[in-house]
């Protein structure tokens, strides 16, 4: 019981922290970009997401049940390959999908490109879906809280070097 009140202890301070370091993220984001920029921000986010359901189309569930009832660590070694083969083909559809779309409603070319930057880094989000996922299946809550919490310092982290270096897409 001790360890089941920890595990749930720390998954719900990790969600909570992650939620935190996010809301920071999008404040220095605000205070950094200034109206216009943090407006350009807004839309690229709004319009890659309108694209996010090509990434998955149900593979992550299918292969989250597939995974779970799998006993020989071959069929998930297999199950694994094909689950990430399918994510990063439906992620590359995606991504050409939100780009053609944006050159169909005559974006300006530097938000087009924005748009084409933006769309590239959800294929990695995409492709980890599938490993969390497999975290999931095995039961390893600690480790997908832990991941997620590093993913938002990353972003945070990364954001802040940026914002100090002086660096971006204006010079």
């Amino acid at each position: 019981v001790q360890k089941i009140a920890f595990g749930t202890g720390f998954i719900i301070a990790s969600r909570l922290i992650s939620k935190v370091l996010g809301l920071i993220s999008i404040f220095l984001l605000a205070r950094y970009l200034g109206v216009d920029n943090f407006g350009n921000y807004s839309l690229v986010i709004t319009f890659v997401s309108f694209f996010l359901f090509m990434n998955d189309l149900g593979v992550s569930a299918v292969f989250i049940r597939g995974i779970s009832s799998e006993k020989s660590t071959q069929d998930a070694g297999v199950l694994l390959c094909d689950a990430t083969s399918l994510k990063f083909l439906l992620s590359f559809i995606a991504i050409a999908g939100t780009i053609l779309f944006a050159f169909v409603f005559s974006y300006p070319y530097e938000i087009i490109l924005l748009i084409a930057i933006f769309s590239v880094t959800h294929l990695f989000g995409s492709l980890s879906t599938i490993y969390t996922g497999f975290l999931q299946a095995r039961m390893k809550m600690f480790e997908v809280a832990l991941l997620e919490l590093c993913l938002y310092v990353f972003y945070l982290a990364s954001l802040l070097a940026v914002m100090f270096l002086g660096k971006g897409l204006q010079e």
